[in-house]
């Protein structure tokens, strides 16, 4: 439902805004402070940045972190030479994504669904589910960025920040299918 409050253009402007705003330079004209003791430590994360280009991803990650309550993106290294690092990331569909936990809570992996095109039997008069595939993605090929929440109902994933507006905009579509049917029959 997301999906259609995002076509919502006051729904999708406010998503806008918070991505703009949270994804502004600070101060001094940095894109992100990187806290640390260690001189290397902060080298090495800023060359990580760079080499990922996150700042062309970060708008994005920012925004779906806002209207879903999560957003994941895939680390992506050369299987052939994985001493050379993360290559580039990319943002997954949080529809899609299941992180999987064991009895502590504690992140053991996570599933991507794999969607395709014959899940359903179209030709037949019923449509006939079949079984969904998925694929077991390790806990460090992750990452989960998330709007934390202590309502249990959203646990283990992030809030969105228009969910506590669901109930309303529910409440304004079927206002205006009542006003579109009523134009409609008052028009002969």
């Amino acid at each position: 439902e997301y999906e259609e409050m995002d076509e919502y253009p006051e729904i999708g402007a406010a998503f806008d805004i918070y991505a703009d705003d949270s994804s502004q330079r600070g101060p001094r004209n940095e894109k992100w402070t990187i806290r640390s003791d260690s001189e290397l430590v902060v080298d090495e994360i800023e060359s990580l940045f760079r080499k990922v280009k996150l700042d062309r991803f970060l708008w994005d990650i920012i925004r779906n972190t806002v209207k879903y309550g999560d957003c994941f993106t895939e680390l992506i290294l050369d299987v052939n030479n994985p001493d050379e690092g993360i290559k580039k990331i990319k943002i997954l569909n949080p529809n899609f994504i299941i992180r999987i936990e064991n009895e502590f809570g504690y992140l053991k992996s996570f599933l991507q669904e794999i969607p395709n095109e014959d899940t359903f039997n179209y030709g037949s008069q019923y449509a006939v589910e079949k079984p969904i595939k998925y694929i077991r993605l390790d806990k460090n090929q992750i990452v989960h960025y998330r709007l934390h929440t202590s309502d249990p109902i959203f646990y283990p994933y992030g809030k969105s920040i228009a969910a506590l507006c669901h109930r309303i905009f529910r409440s304004l579509k079927m206002m205006e299918d009542a006003m579109m049917i009523y134009r409609l029959t008052r028009a002969p």
